[in-house]
């Protein structure tokens, strides 16, 4: 197998990776170490894992499960693609460029092309849904770090199970409503609909908020992490000034 040389570029036989290096010369200048291939090739893939791991341990975002899968997923596959697919890329493009007439031409074989650009697009749109489920272009969290101009909601406590928990209207004009955990434990906030549905909205870590859009009268339901639920809110409509219901989770 031939890759490129680190120092002219040209083709150079690499006879795979060394604890310590390259162990090939290059033989069009003389490079002792041609290719920057170092230690074992598996060796950057467990360190992901590693640092995966410590983050879903750690979770200093309060990201969701389903969130952390697709930032596994995209790191996974655009960091294989790029050690993988695209040296062999690079190669191609060099050698078809390449101004020595001996010199064969490194054409990639079809199903790499096809495998390549699968793996790569597979990482795009993993990334876009990891984007998608934090949020992190949404106007709410772009402007996070404004002041919000709220009143506060009163939290009703559940006492009965979700099923002492009223129901939203069917309908109802457009209005705003927040919530800030102040907890010593993550919450997850969903909003229950006429049929008695859950709807995800987010979890929120301590000290961590949320807005979102909502209708007058619309109930949401704010519950530990086990699904247990605490408190309902009720969303209220906006005042003229502007300012929306925000409920102040605290739990002793």
């Amino acid at each position: 197998m031939d890759l490129s040389c680190r120092k002219c570029g040209n083709p150079t036989h690499f006879d795979g990776v060394a604890i310590f290096g390259a162990k090939t010369i290059c033989r069009h200048c003389g490079c002792k170490k041609p290719h920057t291939m170092r230690s074992h090739p598996i060796f950057p893939f467990f360190v992901i894992l590693v640092g995966f791991l410590l983050l879903m341990l750690i979770n200093p975002f309060d990201w969701s499960d389903d969130a952390m899968g697709f930032c596994f997923g995209a790191f996974f596959m655009l960091f294989s693609w790029f050690k993988i697919f695209w040296p062999m890329h690079l190669l191609a493009w060099k050698s078809k460029r390449s101004k020595f007439k001996d010199q064969v031409e490194f054409k990639t074989p079809l199903f790499m092309v096809c495998f390549s650009i699968a793996v790569f697009s597979c990482g795009l749109l993993s990334v876009l849904l990891f984007c998608s489920k934090t949020k992190i272009f949404s106007h709410d969290e772009l402007s996070s770090t404004q002041i919000d101009y709220v009143f506060m909601l009163s939290g009703h406590e559940v006492t009965g199970g979700i099923d002492s928990v009223p129901l939203s209207p069917v309908g109802g004009n457009a209005t705003k409503i927040g919530f800030i955990n102040r907890a010593e434990f993550p919450v997850e906030v969903h909003w229950l609909d006429h049929n008695g549905t859950l709807h995800y909205l987010a979890r929120l870590g301590q000290d961590h908020g949320q807005n979102a859009k909502a209708f007058v009268g619309q109930t949401w339901l704010v519950s530990d992490g086990d699904g247990t639920p605490l408190l309902y809110y009720v969303a209220e409509k906006e005042t003229p000034d502007g300012a929306f219901g925000k409920g102040n989770f605290t739990r002793d």
